[in-house]
């Protein structure tokens, strides 16, 4: 799965069925990685693909890690890693319409 070829074409099959799901109807998607280091694999290519869904700002942006760790954990992932209320404020996200809960980690919402 943390392959790229294998990576690109989920990170792409995603952002495509949510995009057409969207401009169906509004709403919200749902999708479950199974470890920390494929959802920050994933943002990576997400927002490779698409940077206007990233954004610095936990509120702001389409899409969004959010995971626990520790100051062990890689350095590419420490910005994905945050308290408790962090974790709440991005996870308050999903009662908006237009955003793709990526739930264990990884967060993504329409633009």
């Amino acid at each position: 799965m943390r392959a790229p070829p294998g990576l690109e074409k989920v990170a792409r099959d995603i952002m495509t069925h949510f995009e057409d799901r969207i401009e169906a109807m509004a709403g919200k998607g749902m999708f479950v990685c199974m470890s920390r280091a494929i959802c920050v694999d994933l943002y990576n290519q997400i927002t490779a693909s698409r940077p206007e869904w990233h954004s610095d700002d936990d509120k702001g942006g389409g899409v969004k890690v959010v995971m626990t760790g520790s100051a062990s954990d890689p350095l590419g992932w420490q910005k994905h890693i945050g308290n408790k209320m962090r974790r709440d404020i991005v996870a308050s996200l999903d009662e908006v319409a237009g955003h793709l809960l990526c739930y264990s980690s990884l967060f993504l919402k329409a633009s």
